[in-house]
């Protein structure tokens, strides 16, 4: 019986663990115009975890980290979730130079869903120093969604782009948040032995 009137409280801490904004896992994206054949994408380079490139111009460093386009108008990239998720925030990595070989941020970003629209300029100047990465970051509203749309346009002959980040909630919860949701039972679980230890025997 004393089981039964602590879970409400196991139940609750199991729905705020799962409350909990986490790194949204994205299952593919793709692009309205391709890459430079310099700077390819493999499918992975955007989504990969390598945010920072340290190093500029090392192809040795940024061609395994950096997807480019040279002399565009604008690229749209379309990522998917493979679900419903609701965001809180997507960060876009970008490198620049000052402007060494033409590579600089995007003069304009814009994210975007069949229901939204966020649009961000760039960052004021360049930052001094070469080789330096900057997110540019959207917070939102608790946004409802099961993809999400980048469009950038130039600024420069290059724009450099190195990942793609995203927090939120899903329908179907990310591995980090079900270990939030077992820590939140075995926390709970815990309390309940302690308390049943502390009742003396009749």
């Amino acid at each position: 019986m004393r089981f039964l009137r602590l879970f409400p409280f196991l139940v609750l801490g199991s729905v705020a663990a799962y409350a909990i904004p986490t790194t949204l896992t994205v299952t593919d994206y793709s692009f309205d115009t391709n890459p430079s054949p310099l700077y390819p994408d493999n499918g992975t380079k955007l989504t990969d975890g390598v945010a920072y490139v340290p190093v500029w111009p090392d192809p040795s460093v940024n061609t395994s980290a950096l997807v480019g386009w040279e002399n565009f108008d604008y690229v749209t990239v379309h990522f998917n979730f493979g679900q419903e998720v609701t965001l809180n925030s997507a960060s876009f990595y970008f490198a620049d130079s000052d402007g060494s070989a033409g590579v600089y941020y995007p003069s304009n970003l814009v994210v975007h869903t069949d229901d939204f629209s966020y649009t961000q300029g760039a960052a004021p100047g360049n930052p001094p120093g070469s080789g330096t990465t900057v997110p540019f970051t959207f917070s939102f509203d608790s946004v409802t969604t099961d993809h999400i749309d980048l469009t950038f346009t130039p600024d420069g002959n290059w724009n450099m782009m190195s990942e793609a980040t995203f927090s939120g909630t899903s329908a179907v919860p990310e591995p980090s948040t079900y270990a939030a949701i077992a820590g939140a039972l075995a926390l709970g679980f815990a309390a309940w032995r302690r308390r049943l230890a502390a009742v003396p025997a009749p």
